[in-house]
């Protein structure tokens, strides 16, 4: 954890950077943070520190991260408030109902897990169709805050040609079944 950023840095660098935003006028939409701890790569993280008999470090360390997470979102909230052109989409929330119950696209339900359609290969980041889908948030608060309409991305479209669905990685030559598990 000492090679983390310290926390009050973190959380006065938000500040700065909302306050910094804030005096441009215009209308800013910014993300809050998911907690990256329920991540499969974090999940795959802990387990392995744990064979290696670390789990205190572990717990220390991945506490560390669920409470910079928590504290950076009550901050970006706490400081969008003071601005009417300060807009939070609150994707920490959406990532969690994710985790709980998948999204439904077309006849499929997509999940926050290896090769669930919403995570991408390295059990970190988005695959497109996530960020697909969070488009889509940030589209519609786009549209009611500016009073205009965007149009929605298809993410039906998006999925059937996801270069991380399992389909794909098939067709491509890449056997997912053959891949260490982050279980």
């Amino acid at each position: 954890t000492e090679q983390m950023t310290p926390l009050a840095t973190f959380l006065d660098n938000i500040d700065k950077a909302v306050d910094r935003l804030a005096q441009t006028g215009a209308q800013v939409f910014l993300a809050n943070l998911p907690l990256p701890t329920a991540l499969p790569f974090f999940k795959a993280k802990r387990a392995r520190l744990a064979n290696e008999g670390l789990t205190k470090n572990a717990d220390l360390f991945f506490q560390t991260i669920e409470d910079g997470t928590q504290a950076a979102n009550q901050r970006l909230a706490a400081r969008a408030e003071l601005y009417t052109n300060i807009h939070v989409i609150d994707v920490n929330s959406l990532v969690t109902q994710w985790l709980a119950s998948g999204v439904k696209v077309g006849e499929e339900t997509l999940y926050i897990e290896q090769y669930g359609g919403l995570v991408g290969l390295d059990g970190l980041h988005f695959t497109d169709t996530a960020y697909a889908l969070l488009a889509n948030i940030f589209l519609n608060r786009m549209s009611s805050v500016l009073g205009t309409e965007f149009p929605a991305i298809d993410i039906a479209t998006v999925w059937a040609n996801d270069r991380e669905r399992r389909e794909q990685l098939l067709k491509e030559g890449f056997d997912p079944s053959q891949c260490e598990s982050y279980k």
